[in-house]
């Protein structure tokens, strides 16, 4: 993926522990990603996948989040078509026992890219997230999502 291409992919950071977060932020803008947006917790995150109007590419999710409200939100990402690829960020042990289920949310619509390690570090992003392939944008108004009305 080239500079260009990296920041036009919006990546949605899903990350409980504030600090880690903005840390996710900084490693990916030191990898070329600079159209990220931050989300304490899978509520938030939601909320903002559902209210914007330029879907997201990826949605990079920690391994710290309860396992519970990653499952509910993977899966209203890919029941309703919200983001084209998912990712995970942290130690993969604390989640293994979910990664069957976890990987089988992917279709042809909602991919799953991956598990980076934290820290991050660009190569292995780059390794990772690298395979998204962003949605080609037009100039003019934005896609039209289901439930939406053309006067927003």
């Amino acid at each position: 993926m080239n500079a260009s291409e990296k920041n036009k992919t919006r990546i949605l950071i899903v990350d409980n522990w504030p600090f880690q977060l903005m840390n996710t932020l900084i490693r990916l803008g030191d990898a070329g990603y600079f159209n990220t947006y931050p989300a304490l917790n899978c509520l938030e995150a939601l909320i903002e996948l559902h209210d914007t109007l330029r879907p997201y590419d990826i949605v990079l999710c920690s391994t710290s989040l309860e396992i519970g409200e990653l499952r509910s939100l993977l899966q209203e990402v890919s029941r309703h078509s919200l983001a084209r690829y998912f990712s995970l960020a942290g130690d993969v042990d604390a989640i293994q026992n979910h990664m069957g289920f976890l990987t089988s949310l992917k279709g042809p619509g909602f991919q799953f890219l991956g598990v980076v390690d934290k820290p991050l570090v660009p190569s292995e992003c780059d390794q990772v997230l690298g395979q998204a392939q962003p949605f080609k944008r037009s100039r003019g108004r934005p896609p039209l999502r289901k439930g939406r009305r053309l006067s927003q």
